[in-house]
Order: C-alpha cells, then structure tokens, then sequence
C-alpha cells in the first residue's frame, strides 16, 4: 500500500457516526491486540477504525444555476411567441381580402373602366385602391365597386389589379386584368370613281380623339400618308376600267388602327374598247345608185381606240360599211359622247362619183346603248346608224346629181368592254 497521496476527506454530513463494535473473536492463530480498555460489564472496547478506512456515502451534487442571460433571452422568445400568436389568433382585428375578381374594358380609345365584385371576409373595406401596371392608379370609398381611367393614349395595353383598404390593413392585390384602349378605325368611308380618278371621303370615329395621321392602301399597296385633318383624299392617275380596293387606317404616332372595310370597285370604263363585231345593214339606197343591197346583213370588226380624261372619252373608231359587190368602204371617225351615246362625222373629198365625177361627201356615225346594257361606263348591247350623204352635184350640160342618203343599221356588242373589280 501506498501512502503517497493523503486520504480524502469524508463529508461530515455523508459519514456516520461513531460506533463501538465488540472486537472480533481472533481467527485460529491470530493474534489479536489486546483492548484498550473495558466496559462496564466487564467486556473489551476496542477504538474505532481509523476514518480512512470507512466506506465514504456519495457526495450529493446541487443542480447548476442557469446563466442570466440565458433566463432573459428565453423570456423575450417567449414573449416575441405570445405577440405573435395574439396578431395570428385575434379575431378582433383581421386583414381584409381583395377582391375575388377584377375586369377591365375600353369603351373609348382614351378610358378603360375597372370594375369588381366587393371584397368578402376579412376586415370590413374601408376603400379600394387600384393599381395600373403595377403603381397606383386610383382610389375610390368602399361604396363603390368599378372606377374609370381616364387620359389614356390610344392603342396601348395595361395591366389593372385592386386592393382592398380595412382594418387599418391593406390587403395584396387581387388577379390582373389586362386590357387594351380603342384604336378605332374611321367610319364612313365611300368612294367616287370616274375615268381616271378615284375619290375617298370618310370620318374620323368619335370613339376616339383626333388622329395624328391617317394612311390610305389600295390592296395592301400604300397609297397615301395624310394629316390628320384631312378627311378625303383624291387618287389621280388611274387608267379607265382598273379595279381598287380603298381602305384607310387611323394614325396616333406609332400606333394604329384597323383597316376600315374595304371599299371595291374600278374606275369607269370606256364605252366601247378594243375589236368589237358589228353588223352593219343597208336600209335605203338612192334610186340608180349602187351600193349594198337593201337588208343584207355584214359582219365587220370595228377597232374602238378610246381616250378618255377625268369625265369624259373620245373613241376613235376604224369602221367598215358595205359597197356593191360584196365590197366594204373602210373609214375613221372620232366619237364623242353627249351624255346618252356617242356621235362623230367623217368628211372625205370625192367620197362618191356621179357620171364620172367624184362627189364629196360625209358619213356620220351615231351609237348609242341599248337600255340596262350600261356597267360601270362600258356598253354591253348597243345599235346606231351610218348616214351616208352627198349634196347636190352639177356635172355640167344641165346634168345634175340629187342630193342623196346611203342609210345602215348598226348593232352590236360591247361585253369586251365591261371592266370587273379585282
């Protein structure tokens, strides 16, 4: 045994006290020390072990005291629980709800009228708020469920959403509605055509404020790029019997406009164009003249060459009439219209001979449409007449010739001619 380190201590409350023990009868060949001394009864008491050698009772260990602040942390998570609990769990003062839905239409190309149901649940609204792309836009009492926007740019888009204001809260925003203002096109457009030129008239829509501009397209080709004060507009140029499909767009800067309906149609076209077959028929020859025989029927082509300015053709006209034997006689003759058919004269030196001697004379031509044959200016059936005339000739020894008529019907059909819109 080693005596190098001192025995512990025993802690006064965990060792017992004191006490005498008889000493144990020695054990065969033991010798055993006598006793101290003796008690009363005469038996031996011998001293107590030394404390070292006692069993030692374990030591009770006190609980360790919580940290300061540690107790106040805790206390304050407990109370930042409780607060939060009671704004959660009070039902005396709820947030307020938006509205379930929102909708948004422009009735003019300037406003757009934002309108909802009333919000349900929550705090009692106090008022809306509405939002257009994001920021406020406007606010109105709870009263009231739609609020019209005003003084916006025609054919722009925006994105509406409303809050509800309750409670001393305002709630998220509800759904977007996204809409675009009115881009509205012009009304009224109409179109006069003649010969050679076409004009529009139209209006601007009272749905929206006066464009910057407007642009005219015939087909998808541009025509025009015009002010926006300017509200007819003429088309200059065009040759006889051509096709147009006019329509017109509304311009605020870069923004624009549907294309009104499209207005068809085409420019009129001249009477008669082109070859057009013509029966041509003698009705009267002078007594002793020659010429076609009376109500024989021939057919010739007669090329119409027309020229026609703003209201107004010309048409020059390689035409035939019959002679004898079976002969034509050709000639040229300008036509020129009277508001119900087209007249013209050819004159010739020695046109006729009469006992040898050449006779001037005329022949005039008169066409005119038979009714209902009219579609946009070019004649379908027509008829007329070829007038052969001489004056009076005196060929000398007293002889004379009368003055006489060759007379022809004319007829045919133009359907050539007829110009159709593409």
């Amino acid at each position: 045994m080693s005596f190098d380190a001192p025995a512990s201590v025993p802690d006064p409350d965990s060792v017992a006290a004191e006490a005498v023990e008889p000493w144990p009868a020695p054990g065969a060949g033991e010798l055993v020390a006598p006793p101290a001394r003796w008690d009363v009864s005469g038996s031996p008491v011998f001293p107590a072990p030394p404390a070292s050698s006692l069993p030692l009772a374990p030591r009770r260990r006190r609980p360790p005291r919580p940290s300061r602040r540690l107790v106040i942390a805790a206390c304050g998570m407990v109370a930042a629980g409780l607060v939060a609990g009671l704004l959660v769990w009070a039902p005396w003062n709820p947030s307020p709800n938006a509205p379930a839905t929102v909708s948004a239409q422009s009735k003019t190309a300037t406003t757009v009228t934002v309108s909802w149901p009333a919000a349900t649940g929550g705090a009692k609204p106090v008022r809306y708020v509405v939002l257009r792309d994001g920021k406020q836009a406007g606010e109105i009492p709870a009263s009231e469920t739609s609020w019209t926007d005003r003084g916006l740019a025609p054919g722009t888009t925006h994105r509406y959403a409303v809050q509800t204001v309750g409670g001393g809260q305002t709630s998220g925003a509800s759904m977007i509605a996204t809409v675009t203002t009115l881009a509205p096109s012009p009304i009224g457009l109409s179109v006069t055509a003649n010969y050679s030129q076409a004009t529009l008239h139209w209006k601007p829509s009272p749905l929206g404020p006066t464009p910057s501009g407007y642009t005219i397209y015939n087909g998808s080709s541009e025509v025009m790029a015009l002010s926006g004060t300017t509200t007819s507009y003429t088309d200059g140029g065009q040759q006889p019997g051509s096709g147009y499909k006019y329509s017109v767009v509304a311009r605020w800067g870069g923004r624009k406009s549907r294309p009104t309906a499209l207005v068809v149609g085409a420019t009129l076209s001249p009477p008669l164009s082109s070859s057009v077959q013509v029966q041509v028929k003698a009705t009267y020859i002078p007594s002793g003249a020659t010429g076609a025989s009376v109500g024989t029927p021939y057919s010739y082509s007669w090329a119409f060459d027309p020229v026609c300015e703003v209201k107004a053709c010309t048409m020059t006209v390689e035409a035939k009439i019959p002679t004898a034997g079976g002969k034509y006689f050709p000639f040229e003759v300008d036509l020129v219209g009277d508001g119900t058919g087209y007249s013209g004269t050819f004159t010739k030196a020695k046109l006729t001979e009469c006992s040898s001697v050449g006779v001037s004379g005329t022949i005039t031509v008169t066409l005119t449409p038979e009714q209902g044959q009219i579609s946009n200016g070019a004649w379908g059936g027509w008829a007329g007449t070829a007038v052969l005339s001489t004056p009076y000739t005196s060929v000398g020894s007293g002889s004379y010739c009368p003055a006489s008529n060759w007379n022809f019907s004319l007829s045919g059909n133009g359907q050539q001619g007829i110009a159709q819109p593409t």
